[in-house]
């Protein structure tokens, strides 16, 4: 009723559907996102910053002055259709950071640029996220004792795409809605690990908290007309996760061969969401009622990385493979990292 006011050929498209499947995917077409894509793109990303400070081996070496360290990181995941819309997230980032040693552990800041991409996963509608952090941390190591604590700020610009497509007598009918608005994303994290070695081997027991907010500020969508352009309100999600993981190392130097010797990692484990929810989203389109849409869910899950660094006593370069369990399919992400003391 709402298209067939506002827009006679967007109207026509939906009254010549004759088939329940074609009518839902075409509505999808007309809601904005919903599921959730958007929290876990910038979640992601910033949580591969935190796994770079909760690493023991990515932990500066100590030369009695200031550090610096780089890291590159990508990642990508999923969601099947549910009770919301499906979506596909990937993305990349790049931080930097320094650190000072002190008597009481190593404080640091860090910089970072995230570009993530939140697509439909059924359609072609899509958002896009810039993403702005700055964080203050302390971690220090002492024996086999890895300690950390962080504190996170970042800025969002999002932008988003919906594609109209449809038919009706007179032939093809193809609109575009888009929308910019912004985000806030406060974050937390803090953890312990415990090293306990066994000549070339070791394993490493660990846990930590993580907890992330994101507020989008509300938008009003142009380009796609009275019948398809959205005004959607303000939308608030939070998470707090409690992380365990057990790591089983391997050395392939001597123990005598100093800090600088490779070392290879395998750890498993499991994040358990202990609170918080997805905000509902809010939205209305021109002279219309407001709406709401409801996201499922977000759920626990096992996790898995590899690891391998090395390098000399100032100098290290290390990766990571990781994996992450979703109700239907996994996580992936990777990243790369430098350190150097002087």
């Amino acid at each position: 009723a709402i298209a067939a006011d506002k827009d006679a050929r967007v109207a026509g498209s939906l009254l010549t559907i004759r088939e329940g499947e074609t009518l839902r995917d075409t509505l999808q077409q007309m809601l904005p996102d919903h599921a959730g894509g958007s929290f876990e793109t910038v979640t992601l990303a910033s949580r591969s910053v935190a796994r770079f400070i909760a690493d023991p081996n990515s932990y500066v070496p100590d030369l009695g002055g200031r550090g610096f360290w780089l890291q590159q990181n990508v990642w990508s995941g999923s969601k099947d259709r549910g009770s919301s819309a499906a979506y596909d997230v990937s993305g990349w980032g790049f931080t930097g950071g320094t650190e000072i040693a002190t008597g009481v552990g190593k404080f640091g800041l860090s910089l970072g640029y995230m570009f993530g991409k939140n697509g439909n996963g059924e359609n072609s509608n899509d958002m896009t996220a810039n993403q702005l952090e700055g964080s203050v941390y302390w971690r220090g190591n002492w024996g086999g004792l890895h300690a950390f604590a962080k504190a996170g700020y970042g800025f969002i610009g999002f932008d988003s795409t919906r594609n109209f497509i449809g038919s009706d007598l007179q032939g093809t009918v193809q609109k575009t809605s888009e929308g910019e608005w912004d985000g806030k994303l406060v974050t937390a994290s803090g953890g312990l690990s415990y090293a306990i070695p066994a000549g070339r081997l070791s394993i490493r027991p660990s846990v930590s908290l993580d907890y992330y907010r994101l507020t989008e500020d509300a938008y009003q969508e142009t380009g796609g007309g009275d019948a398809l352009d959205l005004a959607v309100g303000r939308r608030r999600s939070d998470e707090l996760a409690l992380n365990g993981g057990l790591a089983l190392a391997y050395d392939f130097g001597t123990v005598e061969d100093g800090i600088g010797r490779p070392r290879f990692e395998l750890e498993g484990g499991r994040r358990q969401i202990l609170s918080g929810d997805l905000g509902e989203t809010v939205a209305k389109f021109k002279n219309g009622q407001t709406f709401k849409l409801t996201p499922e869910e977000r759920t626990s899950g096992w996790t898995g990385a590899a690891r391998l660094v090395g390098g000399t006593e100032g100098f290290r370069i290390g990766g990571e493979a990781n994996i992450e369990e979703r109700p239907d399919n996994v996580v992936i992400g990777a990243r790369v990292f430098l350190t150097a003391a002087f």
